[in-house]
């Protein structure tokens, strides 16, 4: 994402306020001939729109060029509650090959978040032309199409974690304490310290890797440090589906229960809790592995 730094005016205080990112990283480049299913893979925002205007800017916030476009939002497909996009308003769209688009051209354009001021700008990361003498499509029929392909994206995912995991467990948190207290020991303090927290875990189904019935102790990082912001925060009582692996990063691999020595196990991301809701699909993808 690109940030212009114009606070010589108000202008531009204002636009630098209204930068915004969709992702945290930049999408990588549309490969020749991509399908629309992996366009929605890594696109965050979708939509029908017609060139309006080739070489143009819809607002002052960016700055024309031979890849910029103003395109008319004829229908938003699929868009962040955070974009306030709505049809029938002009956008800017960066092009990714603007040799393949002319006035009139009609598209279903997927893009990434690029800059919010006075208007929205986004960065197209591929798209599919609509031919002019197209039938139109049945309603709900491209969103019906969006929703299949992002559902397939989340199940590949919930995949990948069940395969990496070395347990997968629903169950509830029946206690938090700092590890400082569970383990004590010489304790490193660095500018990003993860303040490790340690959570009980009494599992009412266990999916791989333990039984029905049983504890486990899992560490997680409770600092908001940008190192660590993504990572569950666990609270007692909390339930969910948790995808643990055994703990390689604190340094302390095991961890006392019930006056016993056993395995630790970690979680850093928040795609490793689920909502407890989810232990039906969770199962249902453990059986089609």
């Amino acid at each position: 994402m690109r940030l212009r730094n114009r606070a010589s005016s108000v202008r531009g205080s204002v636009f630098s306020l209204g930068l915004f990112l969709l992702m945290a990283l930049e999408p990588a480049p549309a490969q020749p001939n991509t399908s629309g299913a992996e366009l929605m893979k890594r696109s965050s925002l979708i939509f029908i729109g017609t060139v309006s205007r080739m070489e143009a800017v819809s607002f002052s916030g960016v700055r024309a060029s031979k890849n910029t476009a103003v395109v008319n939002v004829d229908r938003i497909i699929e868009k962040p509650k955070a974009v306030s996009l709505v049809e029938g308003k002009q956008i800017t769209v960066e092009l990714k090959d603007p040799s393949l688009f002319h006035e009139g051209t009609r598209a279903t354009f997927y893009a990434e978040g690029w800059v919010l001021g006075e208007g929205v700008a986004v960065k197209e990361t591929g798209h599919e032309l609509i031919a002019a003498t197209a039938a139109p499509q049945p309603q709900g029929a491209e969103e019906k199409r969006v929703q299949t392909a992002r559902q397939n994206k989340m199940d590949a995912e919930v995949r990948s974690r069940i395969a990496n995991a070395d347990m997968v467990a629903v169950g509830r948190v029946t206690s938090v304490r700092p590890l400082a207290l569970a383990a004590p020991g010489r304790k490193s303090i660095t500018e990003h310290d993860p303040d490790w927290q340690e959570a009980t875990i009494k599992v009412d189904s266990g999916l791989k890797g333990i039984r029905s019935g049983k504890e486990v102790v899992v560490r997680f990082p409770a600092s908001e440090d940008v190192a660590h912001y993504s990572a569950p925060k666990f609270t007692v009582n909390q339930e969910g589906v948790f995808f643990l692996k055994k703990d390689k990063v604190t340094g302390r691999p095991k961890a006392l229960l019930g006056g016993a020595q056993v395995d630790a196990y970690v979680v850093q991301e928040q795609k490793d809790l689920l909502p407890k809701e989810e232990a039906a699909r969770v199962r249902a993808l453990m059986k089609r592995r």
